[in-house]
């Protein structure tokens, strides 16, 4: 790819805004200034008059493919990367979310396959959906060896992929040894269940 100098923008940070160029080389910004495009002869130009450059965007909770009782939820890898490209998003975080009793790692291995499709760089939040002394092991595993820094925990849907608070409690232990994250989706599950189940009677 052909280095590229963008001319004429204005650029937008979280603290200013303001008019400069930007050159782009290697797929990374190489400078920003008031640079002269006749210093830059090889570089493919685009002259951004009347528009905003940014950062591309980062989204870090998506649910592509992802499985429900109602269906698969309606964006795949490839549609919805290609959503967040056209609204100017540039990485996403999905989910792992295992089933019952399958490895972390098999649930990682069957989502990367699931993900080939996407036309963006991502990254990847490991659910914890059941619990037993495998559990830190695994997570070990996650972090060390497969690069996934962040957990997701559920305390409700009982019965399905919620756990119950002593084991959340050693999934953080687990996480805070591994300097890692935990989402936590965080109702009262049990009180949840109970109020289903004297609706569904």
């Amino acid at each position: 790819m052909s280095p590229i100098l963008i001319i004429n923008g204005t650029i937008e940070t979280s603290a200013k805004s303001f008019r400069a160029n930007v050159t782009i080389k290697n797929g990374k910004i190489s400078a920003i200034g008031n640079l002269n495009p006749s210093q830059y002869p090889d570089y493919h130009i685009i002259d951004a008059s009347g528009k905003t450059i940014f950062p591309g965007g980062i989204d870090a909770h998506v649910h592509f493919e992802l499985p429900t009782p109602a269906g698969p939820s309606c964006d795949n890898f490839l549609s919805g990367s290609r959503a967040a490209i056209a609204g100017g998003t540039t990485y996403f975080m999905d989910f792992v979310t295992p089933s019952r009793g399958q490895s972390l790692k098999e649930a990682l291995t069957v989502r990367q396959k699931e993900s080939e499709k996407s036309l963006l760089d991502f990254g990847l939040h490991m659910g914890i959906t059941w619990f037993d002394q495998s559990i830190p092991d695994q997570m070990h595993w996650c972090v060390e060896e497969a690069g996934i820094r962040s957990f997701k925990a559920y305390l409700a849907y009982k019965g399905s992929i919620g756990i119950e608070y002593n084991e959340l409690e050693q999934v953080m232990q687990t996480a805070a040894e591994l300097g890692a994250v935990v989402l936590v989706h965080c109702e009262e599950g049990d009180l949840i269940l109970k109020k289903q189940q004297e609706f569904i009677r």
